[in-house]
């Protein structure tokens, strides 16, 4: 299952997500890893975030995933996102660790949501997984602070043991320095305080100590801290702490250091990590960028090898370019079992719209000499204007009902006898349902019985071709 929103806040960096575009191969970051995307993250944050070269006007209102075997493509999960205020999503070049968290970047827990290669500020996420059934398994509902910070978030899983809140707390500079998390007592049907997050910071802004605190029997106890050091501007080295036992006892689990290039773009990070002896080596990765320094086209990772003392060739990432600059192949080589070479795993492609968004990836795995494709993802947007706040397709007030729908959906609009047009979209891009009309009634009904269970985007448009209207339609 696909997590819309890590909200443990147990697990070094929970609060972000490792957006590599496999989400059915890709399990949540847990341990060492889930350092290392914080740590970096962390490193990041301080040299400030990547200029993007494109105005974004667009925001992205869907995200739909399928296995691939041979002619037969089947929908694995999907995803639908709702805005407003002039809130929106980007497209983030590098999908790397460090673009994806901390203080001085973005909000803590949030970060925005991460999909693919996608970050949104969304009101609204609902995720659903497919098997036989599209199922409702995840739901994000989001409030904002005036200044578009978040206030608050709830996240309602399958079940209501799942449900989880986080409340975020800002400083007189607009930083968060206490984030409480809550969750959902099924017995007493209340929330019950469960963990909380003091941030410290330097007169740099610069975040020096994250500590966690668990609540256990009315007590807040430490059970995590996670300290930085800086050169200048730039982390140079992070260390975390922990007490599992929350009984005052600390001990050093992760530390890793970083170096950086003249530019200030990291050039590597060496990871240490207590497996019983002390900090020892554990990993070892290096960065090479374009020459933008927008993303990486090259992340190479070693593994420390305990019996040779020595580090090993471990994976590549190799990315490559299309004549806009953008990253349109990826490339993953894994070590080889014997002798130490890289072999190439697996790929995907990507292509963009006008925006330079992604609309579409493509994977493929490695199948004896050759490679077959075996994972789509589709990603679909709605333009809009931030300056003026409102949706610019969505011009005029429609409703559509009942979502999720049977057979057939109401769309319930004016009856101004204007001749419209109305699209209804699958997934995978492929328009499965059109018709015009002259809206002589208030509401109109659209005959859906032929569709198969899914997600698909309904879009109304005037005479003159313009969408007035826009949503996501379930079909059950």
């Amino acid at each position: 299952m696909k997590k819309v929103l890590a909200l443990s806040l147990l697990l070094i960096g929970a609060n972000s997500i490792n957006a590599q575009p496999y989400k059915h191969k890709r399990k949540q970051p847990t341990g060492v890893e889930a350092y290392k995307m914080h740590i970096m993250a962390m490193a990041q944050a301080a040299q400030g975030p990547a200029a993007k070269t494109t105005v974004i006007k667009q925001r992205v209102i869907g995200e739909s995933s399928f296995a691939v075997n041979g002619s037969m493509k089947a929908m694995i999960d999907t995803t639908a996102f709702s805005y407003s205020n002039g809130r929106a999503s980007e497209f983030v070049y590098d999908e790397m660790y460090h673009n994806y968290y901390f203080p001085g970047n973005t909000d803590p827990g949030l970060d925005p949501f991460a999909f693919g290669t996608i970050k949104t500020q969304a009101d609204t996420v609902r995720y659903y997984s497919v098997d036989t059934a599209l199922h409702l398994e995840e739901e994000v509902f989001v409030q904002y602070t005036p200044g578009n910070k978040v206030a608050d978030y709830y996240y309602i899983g399958a079940q209501p043991n799942q449900h989880q809140k986080v409340v975020n707390r800002y400083d007189a500079q607009g930083r968060i320095d206490l984030q409480t998390a809550f969750s959902f007592n099924t017995s007493t049907q209340q929330w019950d305080s469960a963990s909380q997050r003091h941030i410290q910071y330097n007169t740099q802004n610069q975040v020096l100590a994250d500590t966690l605190f668990i609540n256990s029997l009315g007590d807040w106890l430490p059970a995590q801290a996670n300290l930085y050091t800086y050169t200048g501007n730039q982390l140079t080295y992070g260390l975390v702490r922990m007490d599992p036992s929350l009984s005052g006892s600390f001990a050093d689990v992760y530390a890793t250091s970083l170096e950086y290039y003249p530019n200030n773009t990291i050039k590597s990070a060496t990871i240490l990590v207590d497996q019983g002896a002390g900090l020892m080596p554990y990993e070892r990765d290096s960065f090479a960028y374009d020459p933008l320094n927008r993303y990486r086209t090259h992340h190479m990772v070693w593994i420390y090898d305990a019996g040779t003392m020595q580090l090993e060739p471990y994976m590549l990432t190799e990315r490559n370019v299309n004549t806009a600059g953008l990253p349109d192949t990826t490339v993953f080589y894994a070590a080889m079992q014997t002798g130490g070479s890289l072999d190439t795993l697996a790929f995907f492609t990507t292509t963009y719209n006008t925006f330079n968004n992604p609309v579409e990836m493509k994977g493929y795995s490695s199948s004896g000499s050759t490679f077959v494709e075996d994972y789509n993802a589709y990603f679909w947007y709605e333009d809009f204007d931030p300056a003026v706040v409102k949706n610019t397709q969505t011009s005029e007030t429609m409703t559509v009902y009942p979502n999720p729908a049977g057979n057939v959906v109401n769309i319930k609009w004016n009856a101004d006898n204007a001749p419209v047009s109305i699209r209804i979209v699958n997934a995978s891009g492929q328009i499965v349902h059109s018709e015009s009309l002259t809206r002589t009634l208030q509401s109109e009904q659209i005959n859906i019985a032929h569709l198969t269970p899914g997600i698909y985007w309904l879009s109304v448009a005037n005479a003159n071709g313009q969408t007035i209207y826009q949503t996501s339609v379930i079909k059950q």
